[in-house]
């Protein structure tokens, strides 16, 4: 509206003829509101005649990968456990490619290792507690 009012000050015109001046210019920009209205009809018409696109079915069933039996059943979600013995086991091998003879010896100290902590579960030494990372980092500070 100040647009008008500027403009109509600096014309000497009043504030509706140069509204009326803006709409007929612009009026001939935009396209009829017949051929709008046709435009709209025959997209609607190409939707309603066009086939329902089906969706193709999933690589891998849902009942393989949904996690509302694993959280149901307390069962861990990832593989987050499995990931960490791996890694202790690599440090027990200290190779990347390690002998059949050196693997064997490995299994041999990580049974040795797990009948330990059995032990002393059953004598009653609780687990070390893990650390949360937050509690890392304030460790670090």
């Amino acid at each position: 509206m100040q647009f008008l009012k500027t403009t109509a000050k600096h014309t000497e015109l009043s504030t509706q003829a140069v509204l009326g001046t803006i709409t007929e210019a612009v009026a001939g920009q935009l396209p009829a509101v017949d051929s709008m209205k046709k435009t709209v009809q025959r997209i609607r018409q190409k939707e309603l005649m066009a086939p329902a696109r089906q969706r193709r079915s999933p690589k891998f069933p849902i009942k393989l990968w949904n996690c509302y039996g694993l959280i149901k059943n307390d069962i861990p979600r990832t593989n987050n456990a499995i990931e960490g013995w791996h890694n202790s086991f690599k440090s027990i091998l200290n190779a990347v490619h390690p002998s059949i003879w050196k693997f064997i010896d490995a299994l041999k100290k990580e049974e040795k290792l797990n009948r330990v902590r059995i032990q002393q579960f059953i004598a009653g030494n609780d687990p070390k507690p893990k650390k949360k990372e937050n509690t890392k980092i304030q460790d670090q500070e």
